[in-house]
């Protein structure tokens, strides 16, 4: 399975995405080949062409309301290039899954902590526990499982985003 992660533009300096690079190594355990993708240093041409070469399964972005509207047409332009499936996550779709979902038009909202869930959701395919999801206009919120402590992740990974490109 193949999985793109976008780090949107989200001000004028980039930042690193340490939300989405949390997510790598679970990933990677649910056998995932993983991408990543930052609009700070990836034009949205490069990162279609990427799209249509790869074919990606999953593509996800984090969030927040004020790029909302720009991860949407993101996702819509890519929809156009391959069949993925998209989900999104942070402090906004924890907070509104139903507006995020609405306005990014994806399939999935992480709520809460993103590392295990985004690694749960690669390995069945639907969602589970602490995702949203729109059905017949309605927002079904399944809550987070177990508290997730952060001594008990692993690592960040940090080749899917390189760290010096963020120095």
């Amino acid at each position: 399975m193949k999985v793109l992660l976008i780090q949107p533009l989200v001000s004028a300096e980039a930042a690193y995405p340490m939300g989405l690079d949390a997510m790598v190594p679970g990933l990677q355990k649910a056998g995932c080949q993983v991408f990543g993708v930052d609009e700070h240093f990836d034009s949205r041409e490069a990162i279609l062409a990427l799209c249509r070469e790869q074919q990606f399964d999953w593509v996800g972005a984090t969030v927040v309301e004020h790029n909302s509207a720009q991860v949407g047409q993101l996702f819509a332009a890519i929809r156009t290039d391959c069949g993925a499936q998209f989900f999104v996550a942070g402090m906004w779709p924890t907070i509104h899954p139903r507006s995020a979902l609405r306005r990014c038009d994806a399939e999935i909202a992480i709520i809460g902590a993103p590392e295990p869930v985004v690694a749960a959701l690669m390995r069945t395919g639907r969602p589970g526990p602490g995702t949203a999801s729109l059905r017949d206009g309605e927002c079904q919120v399944l809550p987070p499982g177990k508290r997730v402590y952060l001594a008990d992740l692993p690592l960040m990974d940090r080749t899917v985003f390189p760290v010096l490109r963020y120095s």
